[in-house]
């Protein structure tokens, strides 16, 4: 009767038929969501300083998706910056069980995610929850990353909530990928660091991910010194455009404003006195870092110094500003 009476009610009979099980060993999956319309935008406005991103992903069919084996996978050789990552748990009895769909099972199991800001505003915004229809739509890749033991709980005020504590918003990383990575480097059961171990593939993420972005930062203001300058002009005047759907950070990476808080020296200072907090409370994050320390210290000769970039920058403007003035004289 019980049974019957959630079918009609749409309670979740596969929620309710794992209840007694829950907690168990459980699989920890990364999941890969498409940023919607917004994909696009940023492609167009990155297009400007010769960064192609890959065209926008398609969202899986779960109409034709039988087990986890027949998805497309994430992998580090090939990341996508711009799209959001998050953590997704589900029951390892659910994992397996052939009777129930895979759009069934991924909305059963409970999602960790950056959902943007500080980390109080994520705090207070709630800890895990289930995905919907609109988040299963954007879901185009998901990667098994291992096993966990811990119940939701355990991983909201053990991990979670320590992880947002005080977080240090850096708008040029990808703070969704971050958390994701971290989180599940904490969480998953083998804490082996072998070549194919968990561990060892999320910190391969986490550095290819620094990487591929610090790339695209570095292509930017080098073009922001040479080619770009002639169209900058055009991108300031359609800046109006660009806003609402390309975050203010990508506008200042094509303008080249504002680099020494997030890549310069200072930058790459302020991300290595929060990746030291966090290995206070999570000693075991140090080999995740490992690689981030080579990459920081590589990153720091690399960057433009800022006083050549806000000597560019405003140049840039004062020739802008130069050619409005003359235009505007020159009318009867």
């Amino acid at each position: 009767m019980g049974l019957l009476r959630d079918l009609f009610q749409g309670e979740s009979v596969l929620v309710r038929d794992y209840s007694k099980t829950r907690y168990g060993s459980r699989k920890i999956l990364l999941i890969a969501m498409a940023v919607g319309q917004k994909y696009q935008k940023i492609a167009e406005g990155l297009s400007l300083v010769g960064i192609d991103l890959a065209p926008s992903p398609s969202s899986i069919d779960w109409s034709k998706t039988s087990d986890m084996s027949s998805l497309p996978r994430i992998s580090a050789a090939k990341l996508d910056i711009a799209v959001h990552y998050a953590i997704a748990v589900m029951e390892k009895s659910v994992y397996y069980d052939s009777r129930f769909s895979m759009s069934k099972k991924m909305r059963d199991a409970k999602v960790w995610e950056h959902v943007g800001g500080d980390g109080q505003d994520v705090i207070e915004a709630g800890d895990s929850h289930c995905l919907g229809k609109e988040d299963l739509h954007n879901i185009y890749a998901i990667k098994e990353v291992g096993e966990t033991k811990l119940s939701d709980t355990q991983i909201s005020e053990k991990f979670y909530r320590k992880l947002m504590t005080g977080w240090e918003y850096f708008s040029l990383w990808w703070n969704c990928h971050d958390l994701a990575i971290r989180l599940a480097y904490l969480i998953v059961s083998d804490k082996s660091n072998e070549p194919q171990s968990p561990r060892r593939f999320l910190a391969k993420l986490l550095v290819r991910l620094k990487n591929d972005m610090l790339q695209a930062v570095r292509h930017a203001i080098s073009i922001g010194h040479g080619a770009i300058l002639p169209c900058i002009g055009g991108i300031m005047t359609f800046g109006a455009f660009f806003l609402p759907v390309v975050s203010a950070t990508w506008i200042a990476i094509l303008l080249g404003v504002q680099c020494l808080e997030e890549v310069g020296t200072q930058g790459m200072d302020k991300c290595r006195e929060y990746i030291k907090r966090l290995q206070e409370d999570f000693p075991s994050l140090d080999e995740l870092h490992k690689g981030l320390y080579k990459e920081l210290s590589k990153e720091e000769r690399r960057t433009p110094s800022t006083e050549r970039i806000r000597t560019s920058t405003s140049n840039v403007s004062r020739s802008r500003n130069s050619r409005l003035v003359s235009s505007r004289s020159s009318k009867p």
